[in-house]
């Protein structure tokens, strides 16, 4: 009755006392065996559905050995243990190898590096069948030494996953596109057929979206719907296509990690181009967003990248970073009805390299972001007709109880109302170039200022205002042009700068400038960059230099600390991604002795 129950220790106790009276009574041997194996199963499930994994090894260890065969000990074990099972195949021979998966990188077939020397720098394993460990596995499919797919998916703890490289392709085995999506598995590949289609899908894990060759589907969403709906989970991907119109966004995203979205023109959505809510270390590159109202693009996950998109008629946000460590860099954004980029009230967020102009309120505002970094943007023509007196180009926005503590450096303003403003903020400014503004060049409202530092003020009315109540006289920050002094407050420009083209915005420094010798790094100060002229550029390749500087990092740290092995696998794998870069070999030599 007691082992009827699962009465484990009670059964054991009955059958044992049997077992004292009467050794050789029926079936008390049996039942007793089975009264033990229900206590140790019973206390192991207990610890596995805690999370205590070391208990249960420990439990498997002590008590284990006697079930060692059986089929349910086993398939605990195996859950104990951490790992699962990973079936993969595709629809023709190819060899297959699984690929280190990390926060620094979310890879595809594009910014993969070749798979022969993924392998012989340990960043990449041929894949045999065997266990592999719980959470997010990178699969590669090659062929003759050529990458065919990569696709992440997600292993459980103790589970099964599958991966399947199989071309899908509508209107030919397929006859619409919910069908194909319909249940693939991660690796699946759909191909679009030509002409415009409704869609308000759902795309998959793992799957990739694409149009078949030759083709230019252009998608449309029904009413009330996005066009395309990523599922959570890992390894969703979307490239070379056009979403054309819908009430809603053109691609909502929840709880996706590692989705990537490249090459695609979105235009005329009421509600949005792109919005991934939660997830983490998604990327959305070389994409053209126009007329998407509200928010163009919307990150609120972590670790999400926006790299190389160009944005124009945008709603009240361009790109809103809504999320801890979201970066927007190398974009372009022009016009919209109220601010070009957004960070609110998010950590390390990073606004690098970005050109935004014709925005009325802000080009750039960060909001109650601690960490953040502002740095090499160029923002023109913003904050031009606001009725806001903290409107600026780029602002820096904190209350009494947060600071923002943004990093403000190497940036240039040009046009339009004030230049930079930080307010109830702790942010350093330095090597910015403000000029040609209706308001001041720099405005500091806080008891910080002397975090300025060779910043450059010219033509602004008035150049700049600070509010410091360690100052003893602000009248010698009150001055017009064409001097500046910032006296104590920092080492500013005093020479008339000679810019290459300000007519144009382009506010970088004349190689005859005076105002060239007093920058902090020598160089320009916020200079305007080339690639601003010349979108698209290889995007792939700056992602994989990006994951290699990471890597190169983190294996100085894990030297320094002296974990050499650590230290070695980052620095072999940052090598692979930064070919020429001079202190690779000598790190290595030092982390393999």
């Amino acid at each position: 009755a007691a082992l009827d129950a699962r009465r484990w220790e009670d059964a054991a106790a009955e059958f044992q006392a049997a077992l004292d009276l009467a050794p050789d009574i029926a079936g008390a041997r049996e039942g007793l065996a089975k009264a033990r194996k229900g206590k140790f199963v019973a206390g192991l499930r207990r610890s596995l559905d805690q999370g205590n994994w070391n208990g249960a090894l420990s439990l498997l260890e002590e008590y284990g050995k006697e079930w060692r065969d059986d089929e349910d000990v086993r398939a605990l074990e195996k859950l104990a243990r951490g790992t699962g099972t990973l079936e993969v195949d595709a629809s023709a021979p190819m060899e297959v190898d699984i690929l280190v998966t990390d926060a620094a990188c979310t890879w595809d077939e594009e910014t993969i590096p070749p798979i022969a020397e993924a392998r012989a720098a340990g960043l990449a394993r041929p894949f045999r069948g065997e266990p592999v460990a719980p959470g997010e596995c990178t699969v590669v499919w090659s062929r003759d030494g050529r990458v065919e797919r990569v696709c992440t998916v997600e292993i459980p703890r103790g589970g099964e996953a599958r991966a399947d490289f199989r071309v899908r392709r509508v209107g030919e085995a397929y006859a619409d596109a919910p069908a194909a999506l319909r249940g693939a598995p991660p690796g699946t590949v759909v191909e679009l057929a030509d002409g415009l289609q409704e869609a308000g899908w759902s795309l998959p894990p793992g799957v990739l979206l694409r149009p078949a060759p030759g083709a230019r589907p252009v998608l449309s969403a029904p009413e009330g719907s996005p066009a395309l709906i990523v599922e959570p989970g890992c390894g969703a991907s979307v490239r070379d296509l056009e979403f054309n119109r819908g009430t809603e966004s053109a691609i909502f995203a929840s709880g996706a990690r590692r989705f990537t979205a490249a090459r695609l023109f979105i235009h005329d959505f009421d509600q949005g181009g792109i919005s991934l809510s939660g997830g983490a270390d998604s990327i959305l590159r070389d994409c053209r967003i126009a007329r998407a109202l509200e928010q163009s693009v919307r990150l609120s996950g972590e670790r999400q990248l926006v790299l190389q998109c160009d944005i124009s008629d945008a709603g009240w946000v361009g790109i809103a970073l809504e999320g801890p460590d979201c970066a927007v860099e190398r974009c372009r954004l022009r016009g919209g009805q109220r601010i070009g980029i957004h960070a609110l009230r998010q950590p390390g967020v990073a606004i690098r390299a970005n050109d935004v102009a014709g925005f009325p309120d802000w080009g750039i505002l960060v909001f109650e972001s601690p960490g953040a970094l502002v740095v090499d943007n160029v923002c023109a023509d913003n904050a031009s007709s606001s009725q806001r007196d903290d409107a600026a180009n780029i602002a820096c926005i904190g209350t009494s109880g947060v600071s923002s503590s943004a990093e403000i450096r190497h940036n240039s303003t040009c046009g339009g109302g004030p230049g930079i403003i930080a307010r109830a903020s702790s942010a350093p400014a330095a090597d910015n170039i403000a000029a040609f503004h209706a308001g001041p060049g720099i405005r500091f409202l806080h008891d910080r200022c002397d975090l300025l530092d060779y910043n450059l003020v010219w033509k602004c009315r008035p150049f700049g205002e600070f509010l410091d109540k360690s100052a003893a006289s602000l009248e010698e920050f009150k001055l017009l042009q064409p001097q500046l002094n910032l006296g104590q407050m920092g080492r500013g420009i005093e020479a008339d700068p000679q810019f290459v083209d300000a007519a144009r915005r382009d506010l970088r420094l004349a190689d005859g400038s005076p105002a060239r010798r007093a920058a902090s790094d020598g160089g320009d100060v916020g200079a305007r960059l080339e690639w601003l002229a010349t979108l698209p550029q290889d995007s792939a390749g700056w992602l994989r230099r990006r994951a290699g500087l990471k890597w190169l990092e983190r294996g100085r740290e894990e030297l320094g600390a002296g974990r050499k092995p650590e230290a070695l696998a980052l620095l072999k794998w940052a090598a692979l991604l930064l070919p020429g870069e001079t202190e690779l070999p000598e790190l290595i030599r030092r982390a393999g002795e």
